[in-house]
């Protein structure tokens, strides 16, 4: 059409220049008449453009909300599968996660209170982390392997627990490193990925140090975790006081990991432990061990 108008807006350009006044007049008339036509037909191109592409833009936000449904539905059905859902049971009291995940860990076992703790954990079939030390009482050795047998993540702590002699060279720390690790691996088979600073990876003992380490772990493709809820046992608490420093204080984590310990004269952990558990299923939480790709807390940076 548009090619049409331009077609005859040059003939009538022609007859323009060789015609007489009154044909100029006429054809000038036309002139106007097919420049308005050529707008017009130019506009109603504009138009019809803006038109498709505006058809096009609703298409595909239809296409990525309909995306969007399909990826929500798919979700609710993998939490459905898994016992995890969106809202409260009828009839629930107190807070509700929907599902979040938390981690329990503890440090300095096994001792002769890591059995109990597993079988706390069987009861209520989960799964949880153990970073170790060392000790080669006979009665105690066995539990390193319980550990991996019943479906937990093992990762390393140290082997002597002494923090000024840990930390004091890098070499000191290698030697306490390779120590618990090389036990670990022969024991259970297992070549720990994951690690657990004596102290936390902030404490002020390993300062001289701190920076090496972690580039050596990270060398070394070892994974360090630290913690953002504590029960409190590395003092001495009641089960009581252990049970409330966990359950009022985890809420406000997105991304829990709790520390406890299996290590000896820790009674109350495990008097406390089946009160944490049953009082974090019912708020919705869902538990896991730590594991590669899990994203660790580092204190100092996200805890």
């Amino acid at each position: 059409m548009t090619a049409i108008v331009l077609c005859g807006l040059l003939a009538l350009q022609m007859i323009l220049i060789s015609g007489c006044t009154a044909k100029r007049t006429a054809v000038e008339t036309m002139l106007q008449e097919l420049n308005s036509s050529l707008q017009s037909v130019q506009q109603q191109s504009v138009d019809a453009s803006e038109a498709s592409i505006q058809a096009s833009q609703a298409e595909a936000a239809s296409i990525q909300a309909s995306q969007a449904e399909a990826a929500s539905i798919q979700a609710s059905q993998e939490q459905a599968a898994q016992g995890v859902t969106s809202q409260p049971p009828e009839g629930h009291q107190g807070p509700w996660v929907g599902g979040r995940t938390v981690y329990l860990t503890f440090d300095d076992g096994p001792s002769y209170l890591t059995p109990q703790v597993l079988d706390i954990l069987d009861r209520y079939q989960i799964k949880a982390t153990f970073f170790v030390t060392y000790t080669d009482k006979p009665e105690i050795v066995p539990y390193y392997s319980e550990i991996v047998r019943r479906g937990h993540t093992i990762g390393i702590h140290t082997a002597s627990h002494e923090y000024e002699q840990i930390y004091s060279s890098m070499d000191a720390f290698v030697a306490d490193f390779d120590k618990i690790y090389n036990y670990v691996r022969d024991l259970t088979g297992v070549s720990c990925q994951l690690y657990r600073f004596p102290g936390g990876s902030t404490t002020g003992l390993n300062l001289g140090i701190r920076e090496q380490v972690k580039a050596w772990l990270q060398q070394r493709g070892i994974i360090y975790h630290d913690w953002n809820v504590v029960n409190g046992d590395g003092a001495t608490v009641t089960a009581d006081e252990a049970y409330h420093n966990v359950v009022d204080n985890i809420v406000q984590r997105t991304h829990p990991i709790v520390l406890m310990h299996d290590g000896v004269k820790k009674e109350t952990t495990v008097e406390a432990l089946p009160r944490i558990i049953e009082t974090l299923q019912s708020w919705g939480f869902t538990f896991a061990p730590l594991d590669p790709s899990v994203e660790p807390i580092h204190h100092g940076v996200n805890w």
